[in-house]
């Protein structure tokens, strides 16, 4: 008995190009699912850092206006504040000049009126008179210290006003002096009264203006 041996069947070429289309097929989709995945993956990244970046940004705009906010704020509030200062520094200034003004005009008013008391006659002599202008030297004196007041406290328009009111006092007692030494008529007194009455009077309008009209008539 003889044996025959044949050989293995062999895939047909047809059936391997098939085999290899479908893996071929295969892989492709696989790329694809790969490829979407990457894809899928660059975009969230880039969706989470916009999204970061914005948040970013905006917190970074929401702290200028914040800052921006207190600075304006802060702003306000000093100019408020020296606003504030120099309304209480005007008002100090009138209280205390208005008080420095009252103060040397009812002085010089009781100057003059210690002036008009010195009178005589023809029986007065030298020692009574002498006697007689002692009270209004002494109130001219102390007419001073007021008067540096005023000087300190300004303006130079009432300070010129009050030295001019002094000066009259003084020419007013000395008038009286000359018009019993000497020949000089009383009417000089006349003047020399009407003369410082124009002088409070000058120093009452200033002050009053200077003072925004707070200020009672001489």
């Amino acid at each position: 008995m003889t044996w025959v041996i044949k050989p293995r069947s062999q895939p047909s070429l047809a059936m391997g190009t098939k085999g290899h289309a479908r893996t071929s097929v295969r892989l492709c989709r696989s790329g694809e699912r790969i490829g979407c995945s990457n894809r899928l993956v660059t975009e969230t990244i880039a969706v989470a850092l916009i999204t970061a970046m914005c948040t970013l940004a905006a917190s970074a705009l929401s702290a200028w206006l914040i800052l921006r906010s207190a600075r304006v704020s802060g702003e306000l509030q000093l100019v408020a504040d020296r606003e504030q200062r120099a309304e209480e520094f005007a008002a100090e200034l009138r209280k205390t000049r208005r008080e420095a003004y009252i103060q040397f005009l009812s002085e010089a008013i009781e100057v003059a009126a210690k002036i008009r008391q010195v009178t005589w006659s023809s029986e007065t002599d030298d020692a009574e008179f002498a006697r007689l202008q002692v009270g209004p030297r002494e109130a001219l004196n102390e007419l001073i210290p007021t008067l540096i007041r005023v000087t300190l406290e300004g303006p130079t328009e009432v300070r010129d006003a009050a030295n001019e009111v002094r000066d009259a006092l003084r020419r007013e007692l000395e008038t009286c002096a000359e018009v019993y030494r000497t020949t000089m008529p009383r009417s000089a007194l006349v003047d020399a009264s009407q003369a410082r009455r124009v002088a409070v009077g000058t120093m009452s309008r200033v002050a009053r203006k200077t003072l925004g009209g707070d200020l009672p008539s001489a």
